[in-house]
């Protein structure tokens, strides 16, 4: 009988969850916890460990150098407004994915009866809404 197996695919699927909760992470607003996690070379080598796993093609193109110059918690947070806040940039590009499929309102009903199934919900006071990309992550989680 070979026990190797089970622990393989429950090996990977750890792997996994770890990879999505770095990608929820990654997709946050940046605060000062995050920036330590990043310059300290934490969140590289977390992701590296990650697709040495489950993609080891990609970890060869990840310049983990470059991810830890990340700058100081302002340069992060104002970039962070830049890309994703649609209403303080007509460029934005919304982490909600409401706003690319509606209308919105329908899609986070939609996606919190999906939570809903799988015995999920949204923790009382949470800032992120449903269609959030992070709330979408740690879902995967």
């Amino acid at each position: 009988m070979e026990t190797g197996a089970p622990n393989d695919s429950s090996d990977l699927a750890h792997t996994w969850s770890v990879f999505f909760a770095l990608m929820a992470a990654a997709f946050r607003y940046p605060d000062d916890r995050q920036i330590a996690l990043i310059s300290e070379g934490v969140f590289c080598d977390e992701l590296m460990a990650c697709l040495a796993q489950i993609a080891p093609d990609l970890e060869n193109e990840v310049n983990g150098s470059a991810l830890a110059q990340t700058g100081t918690n302002d340069d992060l947070q104002l970039e962070y407004t830049r890309l994703f806040d649609v209403t303080s940039s007509a460029a934005g590009c919304s982490l909600h994915s409401g706003f690319y499929r509606g209308p919105r309102m329908s899609q986070m009903e939609e996606l919190l009866r999906f939570y809903n199934h799988f015995g999920l919900s949204l923790i009382e006071g949470q800032s992120e809404l449903p269609d959030h990309l992070t709330t979408q992550l740690e879902f995967l989680q």
